[in-house]
């Protein structure tokens, strides 16, 4: 075993002066790295011992601030690809192919990081490319949420669980955000399929069926960089890790204090209100960090966006308008008629009415399209060292988020019945009987409002112990994420039917005027409400170690091996008020709980490195992963991976990877219960009914035996940094998904089912029997929306959430970077994104493939990122091009095109430069997202079919320009 001491006189250029933890301001030019590392030790005192090779033809970026030694050294080390570790109080600047040396002689390694996508401290994900936000990129970000940030990278889709889509659309997982949180979704294959990570390890899910990590919860200001890891990794993480790995590290190592404020205004449609407060301390023996971070922010009012509407007719589209509206209109022998505006229902005779006229309400006039949110984290962390080998650390996340929006009400409604009982009844054909009226009552009862707040808890502790090279890892992890979520002003439909048929004055309703009709009692009497609780908690334990397993000539090979225990818990609670006439508590909502044992392995081998280099081969590495998992609820799996890195010359690496993924079932996709199966019917369109439309009966619920989804991943790529440019990068990486068994929820999909015939040909029944469809209408779970029966119905389609889909998915991601020297200071110009050539998907493995590529719901082929910025001195300034492609409207026909959306981002920095006083530490930046107000293009955005707005949330924020400034002061 080589000593730092001997590979530091052999083969390291040491700088040393005294040795200093303290602070220091620090003015260090864009240059050689070489050279930044020698003025960092003079300026700090700290030594610092890198091979001279490893630093050729690289160079650093400016440094301008006050920073411990440690920051400083990630700043200039950042755009390398080298790594740091500390031996007393020297820094040992490390890359791949000397991980194995100066990471093997058993000294302090308590701050090497794991990078994301292995377990081998120092290595490189196996094969694969990470994506990395640092600190400073999520500070000239202008974003003040992980999500933001995380949904501006190219590989990121915003379908699925987010704000925006809550609401809007059921397609990835939408339909069970009822908390307003956010989710991540890669490669657009499914938040569900994206697993995220807090440090490495996983936080309690959310949502109405724990089915995403809300990234909405964790304080920005706590984050020291974001890894992004596009590719399968079930071999090193399991479940959920198909489409790739997101892990959020947190600045665990700051050492200072540092306070933001942050004031962002749309216009003045909303404003955010953000502030921020983070200390952190060393001894010899230890460290400690604190971050709190407060956030408010206002909702965005639907009244405040143009396509914000219903009626799309201004761009050539379908009037979606509801007809449940106030005044409302009546229905009476198949016929409607519109209630007259102007009275009050007391006077209201049949001749006041017209038949076949209709009344129609948009549900945008009075609801958000975001909601109000309030957020309070704090996230701490303290490390210790007990012994020279020991090391001890416990870290914990708390967070509370509270939120508010009122809702489109399209879609929540349904008919109330009047009988002649009713004192306000009028009979528009003479018949006598009870009619039916669809009304609207936001004016009477107020806006239907979803309100709550989510609480998120989470600990990790845990000791690292360093034996020889090897490094054991015992950690346990507790999360718990609290969901209460509730809707008010809701009608109760049980005491509509009573308020509908009294002739009470003190209930009886009165639904035939414009406007405010009814009395308080009235309305207290149906006014209803929804409240629920969702809590998902995790357990584990793992121990796991890792470290040299013999000296090649290429180098020292590496193993890593674990075993990990989780529990996983959800549960739900329901208190309803709106279809009985008392009150009732459900808790047939999504339950489960379940066991995981897992076991894996990963074993790094470098068979040429710098001792034994060949022509073309200036270093060749492969690697290899497997983990087994044991679920009590389904069984086992198994996913191996593999990777290869040959580096032929300086500068010019080629890799790949090739792997097996997997994501478990959820808990909402494996529940089971009385009332989890339901029947409706429904008229939709049909091309081969001679009519044009069919009446389906639908069954919906969740198919008994579900088994995991499973994925094949292969990516190839390649990284080229000459040394004849100096600051130049250009990387490539090609990926291959084929991704089968997916477990699909058709809500999205139910109205366009009978459309496309040949994908979900297994699941339509042309001849239905009688003898079924009775039986399902007979059933307590059946609900009748149109009063038809039996005879009536034309199709059945078996909807149930069962495996289904096969998806293959093709494309590149790319990237170019240059920085080099300008003005006096660093110029920087690149652009960043992701090129699909295929994205397919057939609905069962005996369905033909559809190509869904560029259609509504699903991922563009096209999305890019460019910027280009100056840094000097005190000074900064940074443009960013960010690009989504067109795309086809699939959601109606015939289909209409999606154009283009181009925005630009942008901010200009300012650190004062004094030394002393009130402007010491301060930095001023003033960023626009969105700079000249782009407005989404039009999209006829319908929710099937019952509702709309014109764009897609999917694709595009509703947002508009946002300016902020944030005053930064570290001290």
């Amino acid at each position: 075993m080589v000593s730092i001491a001997a590979v530091a006189a052999a083969s390291y250029a040491p700088i040393a002066i005294s040795q200093t933890d303290e602070k220091s301001d620090l003015h260090i030019d864009a240059q050689d790295l070489a050279a930044s590392l020698q003025a960092l030790a003079t300026a700090t005192g700290r030594e610092i011992l890198f091979r001279s090779e490893s630093v050729a033809g690289k160079r650093a970026t400016a440094l301008e601030g006050r920073f411990s030694p440690a920051e400083a050294l990630t700043i200039l080390l950042k755009e390398s690809g080298l790594h740091y570790r500390e031996n007393g109080k020297s820094f040992v600047i490390v890359g791949r192919s000397e991980a194995s040396t100066a990471l093997g002689d058993g000294a302090d390694d308590a701050n090497t990081l794991f990078v994301t996508g292995s377990r081998i401290r120092g290595a490189d994900a196996p094969g694969s490319s990470v994506i990395r936000i640092d600190r400073k990129a999520i500070g000239e970000s202008g974003y003040a949420s992980a999500q933001q940030i995380l949904q501006s990278i190219p590989q990121a889709y915003g379908g699925g669980a987010n704000e925006t889509t809550s609401g809007a659309t059921g397609a990835s997982g939408a339909n069970l955000n009822s908390s307003y949180g956010s989710s991540i979704n890669l490669r657009g294959l499914g938040p569900a399929s994206t697993l995220v990570l807090l440090n490495g390890n996983r936080p309690a899910l959310g949502g109405s069926g724990g089915v995403f990590a809300d990234i909405s919860m964790l304080p920005v200001s706590a984050i020291e960089r974001i890894e992004v890891l596009p590719d399968g990794a079930s071999a090193i993480y399991g479940s959920d890790a198909v489409a790739g790995v997101v892990n959020l590290i947190t600045r665990r190592d700051y050492e200072g204090a540092e306070t933001a404020l942050r004031y962002g205004t749309a216009d003045g449609d909303f404003s955010e209100i953000q502030a921020s407060q983070i200390v952190g301390t060393k001894w010899r023996s230890g460290r400690a960090v604190l971050a709190v971070e407060y956030y408010r922010r206002g909702s965005l009012a639907a009244s405040d966006r143009d396509y914000a509407t219903q009626d799309l007719r201004r761009w050539g589209g379908s009037d979606y308008r509801a007809q449940f509206a106030n005044p409302g209109n009546i229905v009476a022998g198949g016929q409607t008629y519109a209630i007259p505006a102007g009275q009050d229902g007391t006077s209201l005779v049949a001749s006041d009415l017209v038949t076949g006229t209709l009344n129609r309400h948009d549900g945008w006039e009075q609801a958000d399209l975001l909601p109000r949110q309030t957020r309070y984290s704090a996230y701490g962390r303290v490390e210790q060292d007990v012994t020279d080998r020991l090391t001890v650390d416990v870290e914990g996340l708390y967070a509370r988020r509270t939120f508010s929006r009122r809702v489109n009400p399209a879609g929540y409604q349904s008919s109330v019945t009047i009988t002649p009982d009713n004192p306000y009844y009028v009979d528009p054909i003479g018949t006598g009987r009870a009619i039916s009226v669809r009304y609207d009552f936001t004016d009477e009862l107020g806006p239907r409002t979803d309100q709550g707040k989510v609480e998120g808890l989470g600990f990790n502790a845990g000791g690292t112990l360093r034996l020889g090279g090897w490094s054991i890892d015992l950690r346990g992890t507790y999360g718990r994420q609290t969901e209460n979520f509730g809707t008010i002003n809701l009608p109760n439909t049980a005491r509509l039917v009573v308020a509908g048929a009294s002739s009470d004055p003190a209930i009886a309703l009165n639904l035939f005027g414009d406007g405010q009709n009814n009395s308080a009692s009235v309305l207290d009497y149906i006014r209803g409400s929804t409240q629920s609780r969702f809590r998902s908690t995790i357990w584990s334990g793992a121990v796991r170690g890792d470290g040299p397993l013999i000296d090649l000539p290429g180098g020292q090979a590496r193993l890593a091996l674990g075993a990990e225990h989780r529990d996983e818990r959800f549960t739900s609670r329901t208190l309803s008020d709106q279809s009985r006439l008392e009150p009732f508590i459900s808790t047939s909502g999504t339950q489960g709980a379940r066991n995981i044992e897992a076991v894996y392995g990963e074993f790094f081998v470098p068979i040429i490195g710098e001792e034994n280099t060949l022509p073309a081969i200036q270093s060749l590495s492969v690697s290899s992963a497997v983990r087994h998992e044991k679920y009590n609820d389904f069984g086992t799996t198994t996913n191996p991976k593999f990777g290869l890195s040959w580096k032929p010359v300086t500068g010019l690496e080629f890799k790949g990877s090739f792997g097996t993924s997997f994501r478990a079932p959820g808990f909402v996709e494996l529940r089971q219960t009385p009332d989890s199966d339901v029947f409706f019917i429904y008229p939709v369109s049909d091309p081969l009914s001679p009519t044009g439309t069919s009446n389906v009966m639908y069954y919906r619920g969740n198919k008994t035996g579900m088994q995991p989804e499973k994925a094949r991943t292969f990516t190839l790529g390649f990284v080229l940094e000459p040394e004849m440019l100096p600051g130049l990068r250009l990387a490539s990486t090609y990926f291959d998904i084929r991704y089968k068994d997916q477990i699909v929820d058709l809500t999205s999909a139910l109205l366009q089912m009978l459309n496309n015939r040949a994908t979900y040909a297994a699941l339509i029944n042309d001849n239905p029997s009688l003898e079924m469809l009775q039986n399902y209408i007979n059933s307590p779970n059946f609900i009748d929306y149109f009063g038809l029966e039996a005879a009536d119905v034309d199709i059945f389609i078996d909807a149930r959430t069962q495996n289904l889909a096969v998806t293959r998915q093709k494309g590149i991601d790319f990237e170019a970077q240059y920085r080099f020297p300008a003005g006096g200071g660093e110029a920087r110009f690149g652009f960043d994104g992701t090129y699909l050539f295929r994205f397919t998907r057939a609905a069962s493995a005996l369905a033909p493939a559809i190509d869904i590529l560029n259609s509504i719901n699903n991922p563009v082929d096209l999305r890019l990122r460019g910027h280009g910025g100056w840094t000097s001195g005190s000074f900064s300034a940074l443009a960013s091009v960010n690009y989504v492609c067109g795309y086809e409207n699939t959601i109606v026909s015939p289909a209409e095109h999606v154009d283009a959306w181009t925005t630009v981002d942008a901010q200009i920095g300012y650190r004062f430069e004094a030394k002393g006083g009130a402007l010491h530490g301060v930095s001023l930046a003033l960023s626009a997202t969105n700079l000249f107000d782009k407005d989404p293009p039009y999209a006829a955005f319908s929710f099937n079919g019952i509702t709309a707005v014109g764009y897609d949330p999917q694709n595009a924020s509703p947002l508009g320009r946002v300016v902020s400034l944030q005053l930064t002061k570290a001290w």
